[in-house]
This record gives structure tokens, C-alpha cells and sequence, in this order.
């Protein structure tokens, strides 16, 4: 959508100076390892359906999305967590215990991956940097494009209303898509590990027969 409207996708990160960038970075690692060690402990609770967290993920992207950058910052540790809640659960599904001192570092690895999204720009895919994005500037270019064509077609109140709705659809869609990406990832990561506890070949070794199947011509 965003090329069509002919903007080029920016990541809020790369405009800081890069000393605030790299405290930035360090602030970001403790956090995201908080966030992994809260996930492990919440499997102590009752597991929840798993339409309920994606429903829960989604309507957390939606109410950061409507507030913008602040809003987001607020959001995306909550959201960060039920992510890695939710990967920790597929790696317990293949017999490996959330709450085992490896699980949150298993589950920061199928994080870490880059995401579904391809960019052409050399951006960041990450969801950290996708999810601030699509809450800051490529947003507001966005609208500044949209607004003026519903302002003639709808009316100015329409126009007005777009921003928030914007944001709702933007944050609970991102949000939406790197769930459904990081399923995937972590069903792919904890079946290579059970794998490779069931037969004593290295996982290094499995990786390379996966992908060799997958790209034969590669």
C-alpha cells in the first residue's frame, strides 16, 4: 500500500544520533530479556485459548496504534511478552518446558528473526522497528496523501477520522502478522531441536537438509 501510494518505508531508529541509537539498543536487550523471563513465569498461569491471545495481540496493536509513537512505546513491551508467551507454548507443545533456563533464549532467537515483510530499502523487517514505522512518520506521510482525497469525497469530518483509524488498522495488523509469522518460525525452530534430541544428528546438520529441500536448486 505504501508503494503504491509512492512512500518509501523509514524506520524511526535510523534518524537518531547514533549515541542515543546504541544506548537505545542496550535499554532494548534488557528489556526484551525482562520481557522473555515474564513470559516464562506466566506459564505458571491457566493456558488461554489461542484465538483469545491473538484477539488480546491485536487489540493491543489497535489501542498503540490510535496514540501514535508514545502510545506504541507503551504498548509493544506488553505486546513483545504475549509474543514470546505464545512462542515459549510451541516449544512446550514439542516437549521442551517453558520455564527451563533455555527457554528464554530459545524463544529471543525465533524473535530475533526478521520478519515476513520484505523491504527493498535495506529497512529493518524486524517487528520492533516495523511496529514503531507503522505508528510514526510513514504513517503520517500516509495520511498526509489519504486525508485531502476522502476530504474531498466524504467530507472533512471523514478526513479528520482517518488518523486514528489509520493507526488502529496499522498497529492491529502488524501485530497480526508477525503472530501468525512467528508460529511458524517457532513450530519450524522447536521441531528441528526435537528432531535433533530424537535421532543425535546436530541441529546445524538439519537446517542445511531443510533448506537444501526447500531451494534443491540452490
Amino acid at each position: 500500500m505504501l508503494s503504491r501510494l509512492g512512500l518509501q518505508a523509514e524506520t524511526l531508529l535510523d534518524r537518531l544520533p547514533a549515541s542515543l541509537r546504541e544506548g537505545l539498543n542496550k535499554s532494548s536487550e534488557r528489556a526484551l530479556w525482562m520481557a522473555a523471563r515474564v513470559a516464562r513465569q506466566s506459564h505458571r498461569l491457566p493456558p488461554q485459548p489461542r484465538w483469545a491471545e491473538t484477539g488480546l495481540t491485536a487489540g493491543l496493536g489497535a489501542l498503540g496504534g490510535v496514540g501514535g509513537v508514545t502510545a506504541t512505546a507503551a504498548e509493544i513491551p506488553a505486546t513483545v511478552t504475549l509474543l514470546l508467551r505464545r512462542i515459549q507454548q510451541v516449544g512446550a507443545a514439542h516437549g521442551f518446558d517453558p520455564r527451563a533456563d533455555n527457554a528464554a533464549f530459545d524463544s529471543l532467537r525465533v524473535f530475533a528473526d526478521s520478519g515476513p515483510l520484505t523491504s527493498d530499502d535495506g529497512a529493518d523487517a524486524g517487528f520492533l522497528s516495523v511496529r514503531l514505522a507503522a505508528s510514526g512518520e510513514t504513517l503520517f506521510r500516509m495520511v498526509q496523501v489519504v486525508a485531502p482525497r476522502l476530504a474531498v469525497a466524504m467530507g472533512k469530518k471523514a478526513a479528520l477520522q482517518v488518523v486514528p483509524v489509520l493507526g488502529a488498522a496499522a498497529g492491529a495488523g502488524v501485530n497480526l502478522l508477525y503472530t501468525r509469522h512467528y508460529d511458524i518460525v517457532s513450530q519450524v525452530h522447536f521441531g528441528l531441536r526435537r528432531l535433533a534430541a530424537d535421532t543425535g544428528l546436530p541441529v546445524v546438520e538439519l537446517e542445511a537438509a531443510l533448506l537444501s529441500r526447500m531451494h534443491p536448486s540452490r
